[in-house]
Order: structure tokens, then C-alpha cells, then sequence
């Protein structure tokens, strides 16, 4: 991958796709707080707080559904 200044991580879950679960350069937000390790941001990416461009990489893993 690709070295970023900074990234988003929409979906960020318990950061499952991370080795490192707190990198300096990554902010991670989800609409869930039950999960071991709380996001920064508590949003959904649908009404993301952050102005465009903010980010130089955006993560989107949304979690599997069994009935969409």
C-alpha cells in the first residue's frame, strides 16, 4: 500500500484490517461504540463531520450483512 499523510477509516470497527491499531496518521470513525477499541469519531461516513479533501486516503470496509 501506499504511504498517505493521512487517512480515514470509515468503517473502523474493532480495526481488524490494522496491524498497528494506533497509527498516528489514521482517524478512525464509526456509528458503533461497543467494540474494544472506541473510534475517534463517532459518525456514520454517510454524513461524514470532515470537509472534502481533508483526507489523502479514505478506508471503507463496511461490515457484511446477512440480509442487506
Amino acid at each position: 500500500m501506499e504511504e498517505y499523510d493521512l487517512i480515514l477509516d470509515a468503517t473502523a470497527g474493532n480495526r481488524m484490517i490494522w496491524k498497528n491499531k494506533h497509527p498516528p496518521n489514521i482517524v478512525f470513525m464509526d456509528k458503533r461504540v461497543d467494540f474494544n477499541l472506541l473510534p475517534d469519531v463517532n459518525a456514520v461516513w454517510e454524513h461524514s463531520p470532515f470537509r472534502d479533501d481533508v483526507f489523502d486516503c479514505v478506508i471503507f470496509d463496511p461490515p457484511h450483512l446477512v440480509n442487506p
